[in-house]
C-alpha cells in the first residue's frame, strides 16, 4: 500500500541510497527472454508464459514493466543510475556499480 511505499522511500533517503536500474534495450528484449527461457527450468518458463499467450505478448508485458519502472524512477526522490545492458558486459556494469559504493 501507499503508506508502506512512502515509508520505504523515506528509509532509502535517510540511508543515502541510490537505485541501480539495469535496462534491457527494447530491441534486445525478445533475445533476452528467449535466452532466459532456454536456460531456465520449466517452472520459470511456466511463470513467464502467464505474462501472455504469445511471445509477442510476453515481450510487450516486459517492455511495459520496464517502461513503468523507468517512469517511477523519475518521480520518486531517490537518486538513480540507469545501466544499459545491451552489450551484456555485466563485469563492466558491476565495476561501475562498485565505484558508486
Amino acid at each position: 500500500n501507499i503508506s508502506n511505499f512512502k515509508e520505504s522511500i523515506s528509509l532509502l533517503l535517510e540511508n543515502n541510497t541510490q537505485t541501480c536500474f539495469l535496462e534491457i534495450p527494447n530491441d534486445k528484449l525478445e533475445e533476452r527472454i528467449s535466452l532466459a527461457q532456454s536456460q531456465r527450468d520449466d517452472k520459470w518458463n511456466s511463470y513467464v508464459n502467464t505474462k501472455g499467450n504469445t511471445q509477442e505478448e510476453i515481450i510487450e508485458y516486459y517492455s511495459k514493466q520496464q517502461n513503468d519502472l523507468l517512469e517511477l524512477l523519475k518521480i520518486i526522490p531517490v537518486p538513480y543510475v540507469i545501466f544499459n545492458t545491451g552489450d551484456m558486459d555485466f563485469q563492466k556494469i558491476a565495476q561501475e556499480i562498485n565505484l558508486l559504493i
